[in-house]
């Protein structure tokens, strides 16, 4: 882990990481969309369409496909629902002056569930899925939690 000691640099890499991981976590998402866009217009064009799973939920489902589709509107959906409060707790506990071990270690965790959490709503893994949510919710009521002990705490 990187330790700085003046507090400007340290909330501003910090916030650079945020940024730059999240940022990944949208070019990635790009990319899904662009490829799953081609084979869905290969396949069209030579006239083949693959069997679809029996829901949006559960079961894999191929490239191209209008079930792949659904999902990757999902990723973006799910991604765009979490990255908005946890950014704006990420930073407001910043420049609360939280410990930087402790913001490193839950963002470099939620990233992780973030980027599980997507591989496994395209695979249709439900459980994996519902884990990866519930561990990147638990993370942000923790920082909720941690917050409101130092405000109660300097007050």
């Amino acid at each position: 882990m990187i330790v700085l000691e003046e507090e400007p640099l340290r909330i501003f890499l910090l916030c650079a990481f945020m940024v730059a991981g999240l940022s990944s976590k949208l070019i990635l998402n790009s990319l899904l969309q662009a490829i799953n866009r081609y084979w869905s217009f290969r396949r069209r064009k030579e006239g083949w369409e693959p069997p679809e799973p029996e829901s949006v939920h559960k079961g894999f489902a191929p490239l191209g496909s209008e079930i792949m589709q659904e999902r990757l509107k999902m990723v973006w959906r799910n991604d765009l629902e979490n990255f908005v409060p946890f950014s704006g707790l990420f930073l407001f506990s910043a420049m609360m002056l939280l410990p930087q071990h402790l913001l490193q270690a839950v963002l470099a965790i939620f990233l992780g569930t973030r980027f599980l959490h997507t591989l496994s709503l395209l695979g249709g893994l439900l459980p994996l899925r519902v884990l990866c949510y519930i561990t990147g919710l638990i993370l942000q009521i923790l920082m909720v939690h941690y917050i409101l002990l130092v405000i109660a705490f300097l007050s």
